[in-house]
This record gives C-alpha cells, sequence and structure tokens, in this order.
C-alpha cells in the first residue's frame, strides 16, 4: 500500500511526499528492489542524477531482470550523454522486453548519440510501422536520416509529422534552420503557415516573436510575444522574451512591469527574479539586485547564474562580505567552468581581497575562453598593476586600447595607462 501511494503521489507530481514514502521502504526492506526503483524516478523528477542513478543501481543489482530498472538507468544515462553505457542498458530492457516500444526508443537515441545511425533507422523504421502517427519516433527517424546524410529524406520525415502536430516546435526549428537558413523572412513566413494550421499554440507565437526580433521588427516582435502570453498564460518564457526585449531597447520601466507580473504570478519563478535582478542592476540598485539574487539562491542554492552575479555585486560593494562572495564565485565556478564571465566574477572577488595572483590566473582563464571581452583585459591589467607587474599591466592595456571598439571603462583604462607611463 505505501508503495502504491508513491505511485499516486508521483503521478500527482508530489514529488517530495513520494520521497519520504520510499526512502524509509529501501531502509526497512533493503532487499525488495521496487522502492529503489520508485525512489531513482522522484530523484530523476527532482533533477538530482547522481541520486537517481545511485537507486536504479542498487534496484538492478537486487533484480537484473526487470526491463523497467534497466530502461530507466539508460535514460539517465542519456541524460548525462553517456551514450555507449545507455545503449547497453536499453538493449538489455529490450532483450527482456522484445515488445517493449519505448524500450526500443530509447536504444535509437542512444544509437543517434553514438551516430551508429543506419541501425537507428532500422529500429525507428520498424517502430513507424508499429505507431505511424507518433510524433517521437518520427523526429528520432528524421535525426538519424539526417544524420545518415540522407536530407531529402529527412525534411520529408519532418513534413509529414508536421501533418500530425503542425505546431510541432522542434520540427519547425529543424525546418527553418535546413530550409531558411540565413533566410528571416522565408523563415517568418514558413512560421506563419503554420500558425494557420495551429492557431492555438503559444509555441509559435513566440517563434515568431523570435524571428521578427531577428528581423528589427520590434514592434511586430512585443506583438507576437504577447499574443504568445495570452495564448500559454502558464508559461514564463513569452513574458521573460518581452521583458528581454524592452530592456535591449531601454524601456526598462515596460521590462520591469513584465518582471516583476512574472515574479509574482510565480514567487519561486527563477527566470523572473533574474530578469528583475539585471533590471536593478542596469538602473543601479544594487541594493535591490542583491535581495533579488540571495532570493534565488534561497530557492535553488546551486543556481550558478545568480550566485555569479550575486558573487560580482558583493564584492563591488564597499564594505561587502568578501568571504560570502568567494564562496558564491566558487560555487559558480564548480558548476560553469568554462564560463568567462564566472571566471572574471571570481578574479574579481580576488582582486578585491588582495589576492592579486589568483585575480591574474582568472582573469587569464577568461580571456583564454572568449579573447573579445575587453572588460576582463582591463580587470586584468588592474590585477597586474597591483601585484607589481606594470610592464604587463602596461602591455595589456596597450593591446586593449589599439582596438576601436567601444567598452564601459575604456576611459578608466585609458587613464590607468597614463598613469602608468608616468
Amino acid at each position: 500500500v505505501p508503495l502504491l501511494q508513491a505511485r499516486f503521489h508521483l503521478n500527482d507530481g508530489k514529488v517530495k511526499d513520494a520521497l519520504e514514502i520510499v526512502q524509509p521502504l529501501t531502509k526497512n526492506f533493503p532487499d525488495w528492489p521496487e522502492p529503489y526503483f520508485y525512489l531513482a524516478m522522484a530523484h530523476q523528477r527532482l533533477g538530482e542524477i547522481d541520486a537517481a542513478q545511485q537507486a536504479a543501481a542498487a534496484a538492478i543489482q537486487k533484480n537484473k531482470r526487470n526491463y523497467r530498472y534497466h530502461l530507466l538507468m539508460a535514460k539517465l544515462l542519456l541524460t548525462q550523454g553517456l551514450f555507449d553505457e545507455g545503449k547497453k542498458e536499453a538493449a538489455t530492457a529490450l532483450q527482456l522486453n522484445p515488445k517493449n516500444l519505448n524500450a526500443a526508443l530509447i536504444l535509437s537515441r542512444a544509437l543517434i548519440g553514438l551516430k551508429e545511425f543506419e541501425p537507428a533507422i532500422t529500429i525507428l523504421s520498424d517502430l513507424r510501422k508499429v505507431v505511424p502517427d507518433s510524433t517521437e519516433i518520427l523526429s528520432h527517424l528524421a535525426l538519424a536520416t539526417l544524420g545518415a546524410g540522407d536530407r531529402k529524406n529527412s525534411e520529408r520525415i519532418l513534413t509529414d509529422l508536421l501533418e500530425i502536430d503542425p505546431g510541432h516546435i522542434e520540427t519547425i526549428s529543424l525546418l527553418i534552420n535546413l530550409t531558411h537558413k540565413g533566410n528571416l523572412p522565408g523563415a517568418e513566413a514558413f512560421v506563419r503557415q503554420q500558425i494557420s494550421k495551429a492557431p492555438e499554440d503559444y509555441r509559435l507565437y513566440l517563434l515568431l516573436g523570435n524571428l521578427l526580433e531577428e528581423q528589427k521588427k520590434n514592434e511586430e516582435s512585443l506583438a507576437a510575444y504577447d499574443k504568445a502570453q495570452s495564448l500559454g498564460p502558464d508559461s514564463p518564457e513569452p513574458m521573460l522574451a518581452s521583458a528581454n526585449l524592452l530592456r535591449r531597447l531601454g524601456k526598462n520601466k515596460e521590462a520591469m512591469e513584465k518582471c516583476s507580473m512574472l515574479s509574482e504570478k510565480n514567487p519561486k519563478s527563477i527566470p523572473g527574479k533574474m530578469c528583475l535582478a539585471g533590471l536593478y542592476a542596469v538602473e543601479g540598485s544594487a541594493g535591490k539586485a542583491i535581495e533579488q539574487y540571495k532570493n534565488i539562491i534561497e530557492i535553488n542554492k546551486d543556481y550558478a547564474p545568480a550566485a555569479n552575479n550575486l558573487a560580482w555585486l558583493i564584492a563591488s560593494e564597499p564594505g561587502g562580505d568578501l568571504g560570502e562572495a568567494l564562496m558564491l564565485a566558487m560555487t559558480a565556478k564548480q558548476a560553469l567552468p568554462n564560463d568567462h564571465r564566472v571566471s572574471d566574477t571570481l578574479g574579481w572577488v580576488h582582486y578585491q581581497r588582495g589576492s592579486y595572483a589568483l585575480a591574474i590566473a582568472q582573469f587569464e582563464s577568461a580571456l583564454q575562453n572568449n579573447l573579445a571581452d575587453p572588460a576582463v583585459a582591463y580587470h586584468l591589467a588592474m590585477a597586474q598593476n597591483a601585484n607589481n607587474q606594470k610592464e604587463k599591466a602596461v602591455q595589456t592595456l596597450n593591446k586593449l586600447l589599439t582596438s576601436k571598439g567601444e567598452f564601459a571603462d575604456r576611459q578608466k583604462a585609458e587613464t590607468l595607462l597614463k598613469e602608468l607611463n608616468n
């Protein structure tokens, strides 16, 4: 009975309630595989992939003959891009239950990931005969066919898919890339054609808004985003897209209204709070921005973009807690080790702490990942100067200032170079 309740909770989206049931069951009945299986599913729903994989492995260890356990493990492995291991688990699941279509579909996904397109095409073609109207099967078949080099047949399959689901956004995006690449008016016309077939699909208006925005048709783009919002009121994407466009147009007040509406509608909406925090930072309200970022960290302590931006603001504030800033910057660095903005932030925190050698290492790392960021180059020169490396600082500044591009700290960089040359 408790396990049945856990299943109901998972079906209803009450994942934490399901966890509260299955976790004690794994301890009270350590040799029973089913609680471990549902524990794995609960962790998967929460995005806790490592914990889900451990629980799935425990279920398999206790019963190697249950195809469901191997199938779940295959899905978890594919989520991590481990296609070879996922292929083995999916093949085992299919061997244990040859009639299971989902196992065959997961196996085809692994094969596509491994670029083994021909066997994937064989599996998916057989599945299509059984379930001819499955958009999932058709989309995978189109990808495998495209990977095998048969572009025309892939386009034909994608067109067949749109006859079944005219609003299938992934297929529309792929077809735009295949048939209208570099042709924004053509892509716009294609999306409008699909809208005529699926006029209630908000995602199509969102895509239309993106295409209009790329063509600098800003008012039309905002109208498309508003239409998407009216059709998909539960989705944050249209409102966020509209807010971002308004911000780029310098209409910060209107953008703030959109972000506030999004945040009020869903108090735990990270995109809404990130949007608000960014706008507060732009207008110079660092305290309000810090408050929003801290709210995000309370919702998800490991959310790297918020941790990164919060670290920067705290380190830049007079009397800011540099220990807290360092901890936040390290959290972001662990999650996004190759992001030049994260390296720049960590370097900035080290600079403010007086750890100039560490700061230089991070700024140099940031420039390796993005050679064209003038702000990072200026920060590097500052750190080199503070670390008594005057000649290197001059070299960095000379190289930076020979470029004609404008950046916020150009005047400060010019002033520093003059001081160093005197």
